[in-house]
């Protein structure tokens, strides 16, 4: 899983390669810059290739206004490549990558998950 964007509330960076794990990563940080999350590490996880989707637990987090170590929780969703910006509205846009995560959760409004 890797990828990098911004949904509604903010914008994110992810990185959980299982054959990679002193690299991953998983940060996030509200549009206001109140809220941050910081993960470090993750267990181990198997995604769904055939569904590109992912449950990635993450461990060694920092959260805004939280104890310092937190396990969290991030699923990801690859519907495929983000829509092209200079192509014209479509009456059937393509679907968006999805992420969720502690008390956030949507469609990406800009940026690409890569679920591998």
């Amino acid at each position: 899983v890797s990828g990098g964007g911004s949904v509604a509330g903010g914008e994110f960076s992810i990185q959980a390669r299982p054959k990679s794990k002193a690299k991953g990563h998983f940060n996030y940080t509200s549009t206001d810059g109140t809220f941050k999350i910081r993960c470090k590490a993750f267990d181990s996880f198997a995604p769904d290739l055939t569904a590109k989707k992912a449950t990635v637990p993450f461990t060694n987090c920092t959260i805004t206004g939280q104890p310092t170590v937190k396990t969290l929780t991030v699923n990801v969703v690859d519907r495929g490549n983000p829509p092209d910006p200079t192509a014209q509205p479509s009456a059937t846009p393509a679907p968006r990558d999805w992420i969720g995560f502690d008390n956030v959760a949507g469609d990406l409004v800009s940026g690409n998950i890569k679920v591998r």
